[in-house]
């Protein structure tokens, strides 16, 4: 669901604020990416679209937001959705929640959500060695004021590892690795190493997750930026 040593300003008609803000996601309205998901096995799961659609200032930052679709290999729309990612203070901050799975995000996708905790944050500047600072969030889903869901997601132990270049159908990336470990409870609790690759004024580019013996469970590519 980076690249380091650059602040950088964006200058196009288009795009909203002065500020330093966050390198690592596309302020800029009407941006659309693309994402294939793949299980375990490299199969096709589904397809996840985001495009923003305003930009706006706030004070010290940034505020973007986004509509989503999930797609069958049909190309048939399974669920629809909005967030919005913010830069505050040069940095930025995304609900935990959206590194849930695609598919879990459409499990609730018809109900009312409630999400508290300390969002998923990434500074304008990533140098290989930088511990980064966890994130939680609770997530509450229901309907009529009676919740149905309650899921505890927890980001720890989060680190930026190496520059590398990153190919993908969308094109060739100089990116930058971070990597955490995810403890997810709704019932019983599951554990995943996640690794992924950023990329300057796009934002994550691939994606993989690993069960705790190290073998994957699934991923996710950058496939078409519009």
């Amino acid at each position: 669901m980076l690249i380091l040593m650059a602040f950088y300003c964006y200058q196009n008609p288009f795009v909203f604020g002065q500020n330093n803000c966050s390198t690592y996601f596309p302020f800029e309205e009407q941006k659309t990416l693309e994402y294939t998901n793949y299980d375990k096995k490299g199969k096709f799961a589904s397809k996840s679209i985001s495009k923003v659609t305003v930009v706006d200032d706030i004070d010290n930052g940034l505020e973007a937001q986004l509509e989503t679709q999930i797609l069958d290999e049909q190309e048939e729309v399974m669920t629809t959705g909005s967030y919005q990612v913010k830069c505050l203070d040069d940095e930025l901050r995304i609900d935990v929640s959206n590194l849930m799975s695609p598919e879990m995000t459409a499990s609730f996708s018809h109900l009312e959500v409630t999400i508290t905790g300390e969002p998923f944050t990434l500074p304008s500047i990533l140098e290989p060695g930088l511990t980064l600072p966890d994130a939680n969030n609770v997530i509450k889903a229901g309907s009529g004021g009676v919740n149905f869901m309650n899921i505890s997601i927890d980001a720890t132990n989060r680190k930026v590892e190496e520059a590398e270049v990153v190919r993908t159908p969308a094109g060739q990336f100089d990116a930058i690795r971070i990597s955490y470990d995810l403890d997810m409870k709704m019932l019983i609790k599951k554990s995943f190493k996640v690794v992924q690759w950023y990329a300057k004024d796009i934002g994550m580019i691939k994606s993989e997750s690993y069960n705790a013996k190290g073998k994957l469970i699934d991923s996710s590519i950058l496939t078409a930026v519009n």
